[in-house]
């Protein structure tokens, strides 16, 4: 019986054994919650949170940009300018600035500006947007050569 008892104990603990290497094969990584609620936050971010609507018309050679954005105030001073890449493959920066008029004292009433910037470039080319150096997302509504680049309404729904 003494044999037979330290058979079964053996057999037990082998068994035990292999379970506990088996388990610790299969376990699934554990996930850092923190960890992901932070890279989540980063991810907010990094995302612009300003999108701008600006319509473009590509015509012998020259891309013409519309567009408006909004400034605090009706006498916020404002200017458009395209600041081209400083390396092949770059995208093309539509670069609009905004600051205070200091000559003036306006109310607070939040005022849609527009804006137009005109330049020559190939046909096919990348373009990203900045406000006062913030990158913002770029709606760009196409608008063919025929059709009046100023008369081309957007569409907004919602």
């Amino acid at each position: 019986m003494n044999k037979k008892l330290w058979g079964i104990i053996i057999f037990l603990i082998v068994l035990t054994f292999a379970f506990v290497i088996t388990y610790n094969n299969n376990k699934v990584e554990k996930i850092d919650v923190q960890l992901e609620r932070d890279q989540a936050k980063e991810d907010l971010v990094e995302s612009p949170k300003t999108t701008i609507n600006v319509k473009h018309q590509y015509n012998d050679g020259v891309h013409a940009y519309v567009g408006y954005f909004t400034t605090p105030t009706p006498c916020h001073l404002h200017e458009a300018d395209i600041v081209y890449p400083s390396a092949e493959g770059e995208p093309y920066l539509l670069e609009v600035t905004y600051e205070a008029n200091p000559d003036e004292m306006c109310a607070q009433v939040i005022t849609d500006r527009e804006f137009e910037v005109s330049f020559e470039a190939e046909e096919s080319i990348d373009v990203i947007a900045s406000i006062n150096d913030e990158v913002v997302n770029l709606n760009i509504f196409e608008v063919p050569a025929n059709q009046s680049l100023e008369e081309f309404e957007i569409l907004n729904k919602g």
